[in-house]
């Protein structure tokens, strides 16, 4: 364990926003992580670096960065296995990993950067598939206590990619691994989200198994989202809008062709990228950022982009949109602001 002084963390965010880390460890054991907080709390905890932007170009405190790994298996039931991954381990490599064992349940969720311990932190979620819907616990560290503690779903408080370690107790904890059940068994795979039937139906796939699943999906998400080594990005900059339903009824009337999806709470969740495209974004460059021109939702870093700039371009986008449909996008990415 080594702690470092004014470390650079361009490389670990896929913006590449360039940012000084005051202090910079990065632990690789259990054993590491424990003797660390022995003596320090970290100010910023970061992992794959794919869901945050650096508002500001230093970055005080103690930045950790947990390089955890190991991924086991055991089996739960007749039905279902429980998968245990690292919080160091690799999302996309991780749900690779299920689908080569046949453990089916996050298929859908293939491609998506970053790593496991972020996961649970933002609920990430794609093609009709939530982390909540199958995460079984998450192993964490209370800052508080010191104690390590198991966390069942119903105590992260997932809602729309937000959870428990976002809002309420953001800064408590540190998620070391992360637990899901998934199945032996796949007997109600989701196909029916998005343009995941269509592209089956391309392929001649009547009956699909959960590989068949994974290969549509990264399929998908490769012709619509930009590669963030190529172009860097952080994903999805801003949510889907939920609104109530006689808020919709209102703006459909202006707005017939909105695209909509109603929610088993009554609300109806509006695609952002549309609205965000309506507007004229999509394609649009500002400085040294833009708008992707595959998709409206993902601002690029097109070559030495400032946090600054960054949320600049996202402020005007975030304005535009409100003043035509007065929808207040909020942002999916984790802003860090010193």
């Amino acid at each position: 364990m080594n702690i470092q002084r004014d470390i650079s963390l361009k490389r670990l965010n896929t913006m590449a926003v360039e940012a000084i880390a005051e202090s910079f460890c990065r632990v690789d054991s259990r054993a590491e992580l424990e003797r660390l907080l022995q003596s320090r709390r970290p100010d910023l905890i970061i992992s794959g670096g794919s869901n945050i932007l650096f508002a500001e170009p230093r970055v005080r405190g103690l930045t950790l960065q947990l390089n955890l790994r190991g991924i086991e298996a055991q089996d739960y039931d007749r039905d279902h296995v429980l998968v245990t991954a690292a919080a160091g381990e690799d999302w996309h490599g991780f749900t690779q990993w299920c689908v080569a064992r046949d453990y089916g349940g996050l298929e859908n969720l293939s491609l998506i950067p970053g790593n496991v311990g972020a996961a649970p932190i933002q609920n990430i979620g794609a093609y009709g598939v939530e982390l909540g819907d199958v995460l079984f616990a998450v192993e964490a560290i209370d800052l508080e206590s010191h104690d390590t503690r198991l966390l069942r779903t119903a105590d992260c408080a997932f809602a729309y990619r937000d959870s428990l370690f976002k809002t309420a107790q953001r800064g408590r904890w540190i998620i070391v691994a992360a637990q899901f059940l998934l199945t032996k068994k796949h007997h109600r795979l989701r196909r029916d989200y998005g343009a995941i039937d269509a592209v089956l139906r391309q392929r001649g796939i009547r009956r699909p198994g959960i590989r068949d699943i994974t290969d549509a999906v990264i399929h998908i998400r490769r012709q619509r989202l930009p590669d963030p080594l190529l172009s860097p990005n952080a994903g999805s900059f801003f949510k889907n809008p939920l609104l109530d339903a006689g808020r919709y009824d209102t703006l459909r009337g202006n707005h017939p062709d909105m695209p909509a999806y109603p929610q088993a709470d009554g609300r109806v969740k509006l695609a952002a990228a549309w609205l965000i495209e309506q507007c004229g974004w999509k394609g649009r460059r500002l400085n040294r950022c833009g708008v992707d021109d595959k998709h409206a939702l993902v601002i690029v870093n097109h070559g030495g982009a400032s946090g600054a700039e960054i949320l600049g371009l996202a402020a005007a986008i975030a304005d535009s949109v409100g003043e035509r449909f007065s929808i207040d996008l909020q942002h999916e990415v984790n802003v860090v602001r010193g």
